[in-house]
């Protein structure tokens, strides 16, 4: 943008700062940006930040609430899609849904999963929704456990493990996107029942 345009610039929307403050946090780092950085990425003054947000924190602060909630409903809808249905379709559909969460908004997956975001300032007090989406894989898995479908490696370190599984598909993805992934359906398919049939008694 021109510089005397931007100067021009007065009206900013809500969406317009977390756009700008989404994009300096991944590239330039959270301990690098500031409300100046920001309003010169959209190019307007910094007085017009501070009518949505009271500084970058808070702006972070709201980017990781609204992924987390994104995140948890992605794997809630999907489990009780699949409510009637036997445990292993349930936490199928939920493995699936977190690797949908990743392609649907690298954005957000970046900034709560791979930057780790949350830890700066301790800005996130309390049971974030990060944890519930993580304690709905643990809920599944103890069902599972519980009903002799897959063997008992102990229910925290069989959900962190499927965690693990999980991100490392979702960050090839999202950091490799113009990697020749011939069917990223049928991969994160195979990628699910392979890991599932090795939990299996």
């Amino acid at each position: 943008m021109d510089p005397k345009e931007a100067l021009g610039r007065t009206t900013i929307s809500k969406k317009d700062i977390l756009v700008a403050a989404t994009d300096l946090f991944l590239n330039d780092g959270y301990e690098n940006v500031s409300m100046r950085k920001i309003a010169g990425k959209i190019g307007c003054s910094p007085t017009n930040l501070y009518n949505h947000f009271t500084n970058k924190e808070e702006i972070l602060l709201f980017l990781l609430q609204d992924g987390y909630s994104i995140f948890l409903t992605y794997l809630i809808e999907a489990r009780n899609l699949h409510k009637d249905e036997g445990v292993l379709v349930k936490l199928k559909a939920a493995m699936r849904a977190y690797l949908q969460f990743g392609l649907d908004n690298p954005g957000y997956y970046k900034l709560m999963f791979i930057e780790n975001m949350e830890h700066y300032d301790q800005i996130i007090t309390g049971e974030s929704d990060r944890m519930k989406g993580f304690n709905v894989l643990v809920e599944l898995i103890h069902e599972a456990v519980s009903l002799g479908v897959i063997s008992n490696y102990g229910e925290i370190v069989t959900s962190q493990s499927v965690w693990a599984a999980l991100h490392g598909l979702t960050s090839l993805f999202i950091m490799f996107p113009t990697f020749d992934w011939k069917d990223r359906d049928a991969l994160m398919d195979f990628h699910i029942d392979t890991y599932l049939k090795g939990l299996q008694n």
